[in-house]
């Protein structure tokens, strides 16, 4: 499996931002694998009506803030 460990820090900093946005997700700030954090924004997409994906997950942490992460999501998860 490809990784961004690189990018872990933001990763965190998108968990806590996710947990501002619906404070009944599960407690992420333990939290700077991506796989993990996949599942909660899955799940968090998911309550708001979003089919997850990759591209829609860079998308929407790109709206959220987070540019370099949505890059690196796209290189990794989206383009390959």
């Amino acid at each position: 499996m490809r990784q961004i460990r690189p990018l872990a820090h933001k990763w965190s900093d998108f968990a806590n931002f996710l947990e501002l946005q619906d404070p009944g997700m599960p407690d992420v700030h333990n939290h700077s694998d991506e796989e993990a954090l996949k599942v909660v924004v899955t799940r968090w997409m998911i309550r708001t009506g979003n089919t997850p994906t990759w591209g829609k997950v860079s998308g929407l942490v790109r709206h959220s803030g987070f540019p370099e992460l949505a890059d690196a999501i796209n290189r990794v998860y989206v383009t390959g």
